[in-house]
């Protein structure tokens, strides 16, 4: 018997516990960005899952350019 072929979405998406591991944050944070709508995500029954292109759009937003970089040492 195969296993089943999981969709895009699970198998790109991450956990509340593996964003946090990414983004290096707490669980707390992570909540917190979904509820302001920094993150987004979707419940499969009891679990939450964050959609990989939201992580993406967050890093590309929130992401340091080299003289800001200098400018902050």
């Amino acid at each position: 018997m195969s296993a089943p072929i999981p969709t895009p979405n699970q198998s790109s998406d991450l956990s509340v516990k593996e964003t946090c591991r990414e983004l290096q944050v707490s669980p707390s944070t992570v909540w917190r960005w979904l509820g302001s709508g920094e993150l987004s995500g979707y419940k499969t029954g009891r679990v939450t899952r964050i959609d990989r292109a939201s992580i993406d759009a967050f890093k590309a937003r929130n992401r340091i350019q080299p003289s800001e970089a200098s400018d902050a040492a």
